[in-house]
């Protein structure tokens, strides 16, 4: 399939690139290290990093595509007599003031392991561009669900859009595990959740305006996952709304709502939600209709508001400029 990649902004080498695999592990192995400490890229992996040439080819290709490069590091030598600790606060603060410096933008991000609260984003938000808030994400409804209760809090502890050294900072849901996946040690898919249950997940990452990273392998995305991550609607409410929060939390299994307050109050069970086309005889009130000659227009209209203009999102391609120096 061919791909375009006007709606992309990065491409990003994720952890262990470092590693010669052995065998069909994806994580047993040696790592490449210099005498010096540093990682190195795997020549039989990278076969243009060969001499020692690091990922110069393979950012210079990216680059050439009009796509920024980004590598995951750990931070410092791990030795095992000398384990060293986290990375603290100050080491922090002087590669963010480093990276503001430079001539040219550099996207710092963190990932500071699980269980990370808005207490400790409050101390980095400033110093980065993003910031992991959940544990590592694979294709799994139980660990969607988990995140609407991570993206409500960063939400609520207005962390969403903070202001940074360069820009806006973002709390970061993690990689979308869409499309072809390579679980723990194999290297097939496992592809656990269904298309609706992906619309699920790309729509709150967007409402919660997280970074949006596609987690799988890029060389076989089908039609359908990158009609997904690249739905212009999705996109723009990522990159331009504003104020977004958790208005009520609704239980659709019982007879009862839960407010923002976390109070409970019994219901009738009347109503359900669910998403569905505007041509759905059910969707009352919506209808599609074209609007100045070849654009369409989705629209609502309220039977009780009959002298009202209608509600209308129109159809059209998702801009490549943006208002933030900074793109989530």
């Amino acid at each position: 399939m061919e791909i375009s990649f006007e709606t992309m902004q990065y491409a990003i080498v994720d952890y262990l690139w470092y590693r010669s695999l052995k065998g069909d592990s994806n994580y047993l192995g040696f790592d490449m290290i210099d005498e010096w400490g540093r990682m190195l890229p795997d020549p039989e992996r990278w076969p243009s990093s060969r001499g020692r040439r690091g990922f110069t080819d393979v950012a210079n290709k990216v680059h050439s595509m009009g796509l920024k490069f980004g590598i995951h590091l750990m931070p410092g030598t791990i030795k095992l007599d000398l384990f060293g600790e986290d990375l603290g606060l100050d080491e922090i603060t002087s590669v963010s003031e480093i990276l503001n410096g430079l001539e040219h933008p550099i996207v710092l991000s963190l990932s500071p392991g699980v269980s990370p609260t808005p207490l400790m984003a409050n101390s980095v938000s400033s110093l980065v561009n993003t910031y992991r808030v959940t544990e590592d994400d694979w294709d799994e409804w139980s660990a969607i669900l988990a995140d609407f209760n991570v993206a409500r809090d960063f939400a609520a502890s207005n962390l969403i859009g903070k202001t940074c050294l360069r820009g806006k900072s973002w709390p970061d849901l993690d990689m979308l595990p869409f499309g072809w996946l390579t679980d723990a040690a194999v290297r097939e898919g496992p592809h656990r959740v269904t298309q609706d249950e992906q619309r699920t997940q790309m729509t709150l990452w967007c409402m919660a305006k997280s970074p949006i990273m596609y987690g799988g392998d890029l060389r076989k995305i089908d039609a359908w996952i990158l009609g997904l991550i690249t739905n212009p609607t999705l996109l723009n409410i990522n990159i331009f709304s504003s104020d977004n929060h958790e208005a009520c939390e609704i239980s659709l299994s019982s007879s009862y709502i839960f407010s923002s307050g976390h109070t409970v109050t019994k219901v009738p069970f009347t109503y359900s939600l669910a998403l569905t086309e505007c041509t759905d005889p059910k969707a009352s009130g919506w209808s599609s209709e074209k609007y100045n000659q070849d654009l369409e227009r989705n629209c609502f209209k309220s039977p009780t508001q009959d002298q009202e203009e209608p509600f209308c999102v129109h159809k059209r391609e998702l801009p490549i400029a943006s208002s933030y120096s900074t793109l989530p």
